[in-house]
């Protein structure tokens, strides 16, 4: 039984897999999910997991729930793509086709603390809360990511419509075939708000030659991308202290943003 924090996924025979949230709230999020995944179907140059069928709540389960076509591949965290200047290619034009579409549904661009895609400030108190925090277990040295923060933090916000976001790219989501990324799952977190945050990509699955060259595609200018890393810092500090000793790979993808950020502070990218 695969599958993120707040759904699981079943595989139902050869072709087909049932998606199911876990718990009260994330069904929610499901449910955003369900109304836009069949508009998105075909949109876009990465394979999507859309609906066949949604099913309703009975036999003792509360949630909806989603069938949908199987997909192949391995998700990135175990089997990273071959060649990541390929999945920087496949990455800029999944998400510059993603940014430029017009949902069918409307979507109602949050600005709560826990939305993605807010503006990063909602975000500063926590993620110095967070800084602290992983500096006093041991996880951190804190004053280059207070570096970071500032930098992100001080980064002009987006100033323009908001675009239809992901909100939750990372290797966790993302699928590999034949050496290849082919696919994006999971969209619980899809809205619209600030494109920059599905630049978090850039640091929790490229390195810094691929990095260069996704931040080319996307047309990111120095405020978009310091953004980006802010919400690849601030979400690897909140995963960290939670999934330290419950999820290897999830601690795997947060250490590995925050090393990633850190060496580009270090080598003049920001």
């Amino acid at each position: 039984m695969p599958g993120g924090a707040e759904c699981a996924l079943f595989r139902v025979g050869d072709e087909f897999s049932l998606r199911l949230p876990r718990r009260a709230g994330a069904d929610c999020a499901f449910d955003d999910e369900l109304r836009h995944m069949p508009g998105l179907a075909g949109k876009l140059p990465l394979a999507i997991p859309a609906p066949l069928a949604i099913g309703d709540p009975g036999s003792g389960y509360p949630y909806r729930f989603m069938l949908s076509r199987w997909i192949r591949g391995h998700d990135a965290f175990r089997k990273p793509p071959r060649d990541l200047l390929d999945a920087a290619d496949r990455l800029a034009g999944f998400l510059t086709t993603l940014h430029g579409l017009t949902p069918d549904v409307p979507v109602v661009a949050r600005t709560d603390l826990g939305a993605r895609g807010c503006a990063l400030s909602a975000r500063h108190e926590g993620t110095l809360a967070f800084i602290d925090d992983c500096a006093n277990r041991g996880f951190i040295e804190p004053e280059q990511l207070q570096r970071l923060w500032q930098l992100a933090i001080d980064a002009p916000e987006h100033n323009g419509p908001p675009r239809f976001i992901h909100g939750d790219i990372h290797a966790g989501n993302l699928l590999v075939h034949n050496g290849a990324l082919t696919a994006v799952i999971d969209f619980g977190e899809l809205k619209r708000g600030d494109p920059a945050v599905d630049l978090q990509v850039a640091w929790n699955l490229l390195d810094q030659p691929a990095r260069r060259r996704f931040r080319r595609l996307m047309n990111a200018d120095d405020a978009e991308w310091r953004r980006g890393m802010g919400w690849a810092v601030s979400v690897a500090l909140v995963a960290l202290p939670y999934y330290v000793g419950r999820n290897p790979l999830m601690e795997f993808v947060a250490r590995h943003s925050l090393r990633e950020a850190q060496s580009d502070l270090a080598d003049g990218e920001l």
